[in-house]
């Protein structure tokens, strides 16, 4: 199979997790890499409401057998290990 990437990631994989109040979001320049697991800031008609990042990492470790789950976490894992070990241990990064 090959590696997964952000472009693999479809209008309903971004439904579907907005459903769960996350997604996927291209990130370039941030210190933290690209992509990352986000909560969405403002959710619209669908969309749950998340208190912030770690509570959307939480959501992917809590089941990361879905296939929606899965195919997000196979994503970051290959596009940016840095945002899969945040999001499979909780931990924020820290700058300095």
């Amino acid at each position: 199979m090959p590696e997964l990437t952000l472009d693999d990631w479809t209008a309903d994989d971004d439904r579907a997790a907005g459903a769960e109040g996350w997604s996927l979001f291209e990130s370039g320049g941030s210190a933290d890499g690209s992509p990352q697991v986000q909560a969405i800031d403002d959710p619209g008609p669908g969309e749950a409401k998340l208190d912030g990042d770690p509570d959307a990492w939480a959501v992917l470790r809590a089941d990361p057998g879905t296939p929606l789950h899965a195919r997000a976490l196979a994503i970051i894992r290959n596009e940016n290990p840095a945002e899969y070990e945040r999001v499979m241990t909780g931990r924020e990064a820290k700058h300095p």
